[in-house]
């Protein structure tokens, strides 16, 4: 590793995104840190993606473009990625996603200032796309303030809210992530079908190289712009987001998934917060979900089988606390809902804060 400028390695996994990846590698060429390398594995795409990737491989040699014979499903394609790159540093990066331009530079400064962290958290702003994918709206950004925290408190914060859905998003060694990849693709509890195929959560990768480490930092200055689309995005594919008893089914897939990562690692409290406030989200649903009735035909019958089954296997302790807890966490959420109706969301202006224009193309200035 060069002490000075270590070689970060930028991956970008990808399937037919020939419309929207030529951002997401602009954004990393033209970070103001240049030592990068610009990882782009093509999923098998059947439009025009390799073209356009090639396009950018023939003008900067920092940009390397593989191609999988067929698609191996998203997780296995990101796990290509890590294993072609070469950097210490490791940044994922989704291909309709892009990067504030003192992104990498900022990551590494806060990482070499803080060596006994897992890894370097920013600022995550999450856009909707419209359908033409010209206007983007702002939904959110992250809760989490700059400064270092210690390990337990995303652990906390997993089922206390305020986490986001920072996973293989963060800024990472390479040496720490690639191996926590490889173990959450490995463990069945991780895995959830998602239209065609069993995919992994991405959350458990950052968890597992955390539970490594007392801390992790948080920088606030560049961001991660992050762009949704609806239910073509990748997190929400298949059925799950269609229908309430699809989101319960969600549920059920990723309490497994992260029970399964504090089972492992002997944290037994997290492990039993996660139950209780999981079951009081699901109990607080179903009481709005009666309230409002049901517009589809069985839609009823499915809903309340999925709640059986989430409360499966829940102790009679567990149910109680569950019972009791569920009149002030309603109060709780209606707290939070109402206080949302005074938060305006705006469609996003790019700036140069981000380096677009208002044409939406990254100025190189």
């Amino acid at each position: 590793m060069d002490g000075k400028n270590p070689l970060v390695s930028i991956c970008i996994p990808t399937f037919n995104r020939a419309n929207l990846v030529w951002r997401a590698i602009e954004s990393a060429i033209h970070q103001t840190y240049q030592s990068i390398e610009v990882v782009v594995v093509d999923n098998a795409s059947t439009d025009n993606t390799q073209e356009v990737v090639l396009g950018y491989v023939n003008r900067d040699t920092r940009v390397k473009y593989f191609r999988n014979e067929k698609n191996i499903g998203s997780g296995n394609n990101f796990l290509k990625c890590a294993e072609y790159a070469s950097g210490f540093y490791m940044q994922a990066l989704g291909s309709d996603d892009w990067l504030s331009r003192d992104y990498i530079g900022e990551c590494v400064r806060s990482f070499e200032a803080n060596s006994d962290v897992a890894a370097v958290l920013s600022n995550v702003i999450t856009l909707e796309s419209s359908k033409q994918g010209r206007e983007l709206t702002f939904v959110d950004e992250a809760p989490i303030q700059p400064g270092k925290y210690p390990a337990d408190w995303f652990f906390r914060h997993i089922y206390l809210g305020g986490a986001g859905g920072m996973g293989f998003i963060s800024f990472m060694r390479r040496n720490d992530s690639l191996p926590a990849l490889k173990k959450v693709l490995d463990n069945s509890a991780n895995m959830f079908w998602r239209g065609d195929r069993y995919e992994p959560f991405d959350m458990p990768i950052f968890l597992e190289v955390l539970a490594k480490y007392k801390s992790f930092f948080v920088t606030k200055e560049p961001a991660y712009v992050k762009t949704v689309h609806g239910r073509d995005h990748v997190g929400l594919e298949g059925d799950s987001f269609g229908s309430r008893d699809g989101l319960v089914r969600y549920a059920i897939a990723l309490r497994r998934a992260f029970e399964s990562f504090y089972s492992e690692h002997g944290l037994q409290n997290h492990f039993d917060q996660l139950r209780l406030f999981g079951g009081l989200s699901i109990a607080a649903n179903l009481l709005l979900a009666v309230f409002k009735g049901w517009s589809e035909r069985g839609a009823k019958e499915k809903y309340f089988s999925a709640v059986k089954d989430y409360f499966e296997g829940y102790s009679k302790k567990e149910k109680y606390l569950v019972t009791v807890g569920i009149v002030p966490y309603v109060f709780f959420r209606i707290a939070v809902r109402f206080g949302k109706l005074f938060t305006r969301k705006g469609s996003f202006t790019p700036s140069r804060n981000y380096f677009l224009t208002d044409d939406s193309k990254f100025s190189t200035t």
